[in-house]
């Protein structure tokens, strides 16, 4: 085993709620999602959370973005390819199914609200 790989493999047992709870906090862990009776008893859950300074429906509109490209490091996930800069034209809805970001299919949507 390599010494970078040793050494991640005893942090995580230690820093496993910040690994599984990133950006999230308690109250957002704990409300519900559309998404949890599709596991009737999961082993693991895991939450990403981060702060966006946009309304909501400019954040939506940059979410059915995610359609084109997965905006993440583009030599590993787009296959080297550069993530578009600019809104695609004929992206701006996203339906239950449909494929987002290769390998993402959302199973539910439901409106922004103010909370």
């Amino acid at each position: 085993m390599q010494p970078e790989r040793a050494a991640l493999a005893c942090l995580l047992p230690l820093e496993r709620s910040a690994v599984y709870t990133w950006g999230s906090t308690a109250a957002e862990r704990a409300r519900p999602f559309p998404c949890d009776g599709l596991v009737p008893e999961p082993t693991d859950a895991l939450f990403r959370a981060v702060d966006v300074g946009a309304p909501a429906r400019v954040l939506f509109r940059w979410l059915c973005q995610l359609r084109a490209a997965p905006y993440s490091y583009d030599w590993i996930d787009n296959l080297g390819r550069q993530s578009p800069r600019r809104l695609t034209p004929g992206l701006e809805r996203l339906a239950v199914g449909q494929r987002v970001m290769t390998s993402i299919r959302p199973s539910a949507l439901r409106a922004a609200s103010s909370a």
